[in-house]
C-alpha cells in the first residue's frame, strides 16, 4: 500500500510542476515552431492600425550595401526609384511592415519600422532573422527569397510585405 501511495504522490508531482512548467509559458500545447500556441491567423488590412515598435534595436535599420551602378552602362533597374512602404502583415504574434528604398532601379535598402516585439521569444527571433532576410532581398532585388529556418511565420509576413512595395515599385 505505502508503494502504490508513493507512485500516487510522485504522478501528482510531476503532474502538478508540468502544468506549472506551462503556465510560465515555457511550453505550449499544440504549439509551433515559432510562437506558441496555434492561434487562428487574421491579417489586418487597416493600415491606420500600427503595431508598437522597437526603436532601441537596430532591426529597423536599413541595410544599405551601397553599391555604385557601373558608369558605362544606361540600364536601370526593373523597379522605379524611390521609397516604397509595404502593408502591416501579420506575423503570428505581431505584426511585421517593410519600407524598401530604390536607387537607379535596384533594391538598395530594406527597413522594418514595425515587427514582433512583444515577447522575449519574439524579439529573439526578429532579432536574428529580419538582418538575414533584409540582405537576401538586396541580394535578389526580390521578394522571391528564402525563409530563415525557425522563424517561418516571420519570414513569411516579412515577404508578404516587401513582395506588395515591389509590386508598387513596378
Amino acid at each position: 500500500m505505502e508503494s502504490r501511495l508513493k507512485k500516487t504522490l510522485l504522478s501528482l508531482a510531476v503532474i502538478i510542476g508540468f502544468i506549472g512548467y506551462a503556465l510560465r509559458g515555457k511550453i505550449s500545447f499544440g504549439a509551433d515552431d515559432e510562437h506558441g500556441p496555434i492561434i487562428p491567423k487574421t491579417t489586418n488590412t487597416n493600415s491606420a492600425t500600427t503595431a508598437p515598435t522597437n526603436t532601441s534595436s537596430s532591426i529597423d535599420q536599413p541595410i544599405n550595401t551601397n553599391i555604385a551602378a557601373p558608369t558605362n552602362t544606361t540600364t536601370t533597374g526593373k523597379y522605379k526609384d524611390g521609397t516604397y512602404t509595404g502593408p502591416i502583415t501579420d506575423a503570428f504574434y505581431g505584426n511585421i511592415q517593410a519600407i524598401v528604398t530604390v536607387k537607379n532601379g535596384k533594391i538598395s535598402a530594406v527597413s522594418v519600422p514595425i515587427f514582433p516585439n512583444d515577447r522575449e521569444n519574439s524579439i529573439r527571433i526578429s532579432s536574428e532573422s529580419l538582418p538575414i532576410l533584409k540582405q537576401e532581398v538586396i541580394q535578389t532585388q526580390s521578394a522571391n527569397i528564402d525563409g530563415v529556418s525557425g522563424a517561418t511565420q516571420t519570414s513569411a509576413a516579412f515577404q508578404q510585405s516587401v513582395a506588395a512595395a515591389l509590386q508598387r515599385a513596378s
